[in-house]
């Protein structure tokens, strides 16, 4: 599997969608409190609590397999070995991205406005994108272990999609 970088100058366009979605999520309830300004400054029927327990759970989720697939593995960008169980692995082929888009949703939901679903909607492109390049990277580099694995899970979501 080949780094985002890896091919050329410059990373693809869904890439930096998705780190660019994932950073204005993140920094966007603190730029408004910095301002002076309100977290809630719709109506809201999501209260700030399941919010906060979206993020968290997205960021535990995330860190979980990214601890997971690096070990055994000497580059995440190059693997040695298709990480197939453990974890959300056995459900979901891309868990780690699962978790991005939790926490997405997370802090979409702290500024629930226009800018919040752009950003949740960037987001969600960006990582449906990512999870598509490396399933055929995948592919390529593990094609006896990825097709059957591919069969019995999901892309993203468990049981969804």
């Amino acid at each position: 599997m080949t780094e985002p970088f890896q091919s050329k100058n410059t990373p693809p366009l869904w890439w930096m969608i998705k780190v660019a979605a994932t950073l204005l999520a993140v920094a966007r309830p603190f730029w408004v409190i910095a301002a002076g300004g309100s977290l809630w400054p719709l109506p809201s029927f999501v209260p700030l609590f399941i919010c906060q327990v979206l993020v968290l759970t997205g960021a535990g989720i995330h860190l979980w397999h990214y601890r997971l697939l690096k070990t055994g593995n000497a580059s995440l960008a190059l693997p040695d070995h298709l990480v197939t169980k453990g974890g959300l692995f056995p459900w979901v082929r891309h868990p780690m991205y699962l978790g991005d888009l939790i926490l997405i949703i997370g802090f979409s939901g702290i500024l629930p406005d226009v800018e919040g679903l752009a950003i949740l909607l960037a987001g969600v492109v960006g990582l449906a994108c990512q999870a598509q390049v490396e399933d055929a990277e995948l592919n390529e580099r593990f094609p006896n272990a990825f097709p059957p694995w591919r069969t019995r899970t999901r892309r993203l979501i468990p049981w969804v999609w």
